[in-house]
């Protein structure tokens, strides 16, 4: 059940403890970057501007925006729903199945995702 593990009490106590703007929760396999999670209005709007420029910058398309109720239960949807701040999860390299992403890979999400961070951390210094 949620918040039953050791591991994710003791994020969520981190994060509570900290004023973030934002988060991000790295996948693996997928290509694409989850972004939205029931966010209305200016939620929406903010959220949706920063995923077109992180999706610009890695070329991830953007996953379609789910439906009230639909999905969720993963840190980036949890952090959208406590603090009203963006979240994303990018899935970082193709798809590859049940496996370990191959390391041949590496060198294509290293230049994807670089810059990242840094564009995320400037998003959020203005905010």
């Amino acid at each position: 059940k949620a918040f039953s593990e050791p591991e994710v009490v003791s994020l969520v106590r981190f994060v509570r403890k900290h004023n973030f703007k934002s988060a991000t929760a790295y996948h693996s396999s997928g290509s694409i970057l989850y972004w939205h999670f029931n966010q209305t209005g200016a939620a929406y709007t903010r959220d949706k501007q920063i995923a077109r420029q992180y999706s610009n910058l890695t070329g991830y398309p953007l996953v379609a925006d789910n439906k009230p109720g639909q999905g969720g239960g993963g840190f980036k949807d949890w952090f959208v729903s406590e603090f009203k701040m963006t979240g994303f999860t990018p899935e970082i390299a193709p798809y590859v199945g049940e496996r370990p992403v191959p390391n041949s890979y590496w060198p294509s999400v290293w230049q994807k995702n670089h810059a990242a961070g840094l564009m995320l951390a400037n998003d959020a210094i203005k905010r």
